[in-house]
């Protein structure tokens, strides 16, 4: 009776071990990070402020810094509010 128990909960173990492997092959690779400031954040400050939240959320202290070279000024508005960046 030992003897069986011990086999059946062998067998159990054996098949649960058996069942958790693979399943998490994943193809999607993730976007390459920003290294330049983009054209579309110098057409309005909103855009602007949009590019700079989606920066400070997603960037970490180990991604290359942002190349400068064809952004000169962050836009001015005298028509807007200031935007909050939070």
């Amino acid at each position: 009776m030992k003897t069986t128990r011990l086999l059946l909960c062998a067998g159990l173990l054996a098949s649960g071990l058996a069942a958790c492997g693979g399943g998490g092959d994943s193809t999607q690779e993730p976007p390459p990070p920003v290294v330049e400031v983009p054209v579309s954040a110098a057409a309005s400050p909103m855009a602007y402020a949009e590019f700079v939240k989606a920066q400070v959320a997603s960037t970490s202290e180990t991604d290359e810094p942002l190349s400068l070279d064809t952004f000169a000024l962050a836009p001015t508005s005298e028509a807007n509010d200031p935007v909050t960046l939070n």
